[in-house]
């Protein structure tokens, strides 16, 4: 494998097949968009399975209805998760790709194979494509605080672990392929990023896939790689992003395709603020997990502030959905309790864990009109799983009409029941 050849000349066009999972869809949503600002027709491909890693493509390349497809020149791939009849060979062959990008997931299983796998797949690759090019994407591993247990199991909830796991196959089993041309290096800008004050801004609320940040930081990469172009100049953002973070982004992406494993430190990396006395929820994302908690909510939902340190809450369709609240544990542990009054019967559930799985080890809190206090750090220290250092408080309503949660937060001290 050669390092991508740098040139100060941007192509003019470009044909781009990615195939992958999830988080690859995540890392091209904004590569055509960052293409056309840096004056390259930049057209691209994107084949996709949940968390497909080599065998996978292996086991399915010839079999309809398996993968995810879309394509385009001006597209962010909305909508482009539906399987489609045709198989990965026939999307090999819908154009003559420039390149195609070979891209795993790593969840399921500590060693997706890739000695054995990959060289399997490019003869499949280069049979159907002749004449292009290969690359392998270095992918990012999950955020610390990733509830899933799978991640549990395979890393330890450890995102170290699961980068080093990256890094050591792409090494070992990508870079001395000669069928491989290049590497793009996504997963060590994303680390890099995580060491700046931008570090809670990189990922969605599950977690796993890149957020509007993460998925822009990662587009610019997988530009810089593919074409060997300098991106500096690149004035394109999508809307919400910072100056200051495309800036940043800029600054690091030379240096990490200089030397593709080595994390950069940004020096913002610290632990995060002393919370205060009372940590009142709130109905908006928290970038801290100690100012009101990283809220994520079902999409059927409609949660608002009210006037009674609290919130109201909906649910469309009469169908119980919920809202999730994380803090870290050192968080819940300086304020136990959680404190709230419930003004009607709307609320249907109200539980606490360790670790968010669905449900199944959820610890159930009173959910019976008036004022309620529960240490839940007594509770969830009850729990014999796995934790990831986050504690999470999920309520559940069905209530096609707003319903109230007044007091509602995280304080040092018992103030009812």
């Amino acid at each position: 494998m050669t390092a991508p050849v740098v040139s100060q000349q941007r192509p003019r066009s470009l044909k781009v097949l990615a195939c992958g999972h999830s988080n690859t869809a995540a890392s091209v949503k904004y590569l055509t968009s960052v293409a056309r600002d840096l004056g390259t027709d930049l057209f691209v491909g994107l084949n996709w399975r949940g968390d497909a890693n080599f065998k996978t493509y292996l086991s399915l390349y010839e079999q309809p209805n398996c993968f995810a497809f879309g394509k385009g020149n001006d597209t962010q791939f909305a909508g482009v998760n539906v399987v489609k009849e045709e198989t990965f060979i026939q999307h090999l062959e819908e154009e003559k790709w420039d390149i195609v990008v070979l891209d795993q997931g790593f969840l399921y299983t500590e060693n997706p194979g890739s000695e054995e796998d990959l060289p399997k797949l490019i003869r499949i690759v280069r049979q159907h494509c002749p004449g292009a090019r290969i690359f392998c994407n270095l992918r990012a591993p999950y955020m610390k605080g990733c509830p899933y247990r799978l991640f549990l199991e395979n890393y330890d909830g450890d995102t170290d672990k699961m980068f080093r796991r990256i890094c050591h196959d792409v090494a070992t089993c990508m870079t001395p392929n000669p069928d491989v041309s290049a590497i793009i290096p996504a997963g060590t800008l994303i680390e890099s990023l995580k060491t700046s004050k931008y570090k809670h801004y990189l990922y969605a609320g599950d977690k796993v896939h890149l957020s509007v940040y993460g998925s822009y930081a990662a587009g610019v990469m997988w530009y810089a790689a593919l074409t060997g172009a300098p991106v500096q100049g690149l004035t394109w953002m999508p809307d919400g992003v910072e100056a200051a973070f495309r800036d940043l982004v800029l600054r690091a992406v030379p240096q990490i395709l200089a030397d593709p494993y080595r994390i950069i430190d940004f020096g913002a990396a610290g632990s995060e603020e002393d919370p205060d006395k009372t940590v009142m929820m709130k109905p908006t994302k928290s970038i801290a997990y100690v100012d009101g908690g990283y809220f994520i909510k079902d999409d059927g939902v409609l949660v608002r502030q009210n006037g009674r340190d609290g919130v109201d809450l909906c649910a469309a369709g009469g169908r119980e959905q919920r809202c999730v609240w994380a803090f870290t544990n050192d968080t819940v542990e300086r304020c136990p309790y959680l404190n709230y009054s419930l003004w009607n019967g709307g609320i249907t559930r109200i539980c606490v864990t360790k670790l968010w799985a669905d449900g199944r080890d959820d610890i159930d809190l009173p959910v019976d009109v008036g004022p309620h206090s529960v240490n839940i750090a007594e509770l969830v220290a009850q729990q014999d799983v796995k934790t990831v250092g986050y504690t999470y408080v999920s309520v559940y309503t069905a209530s096609a009409e707003p319903v109230s949660i007044a007091h509602f937060g995280l304080m040092n001290e018992q103030i009812a029941g």
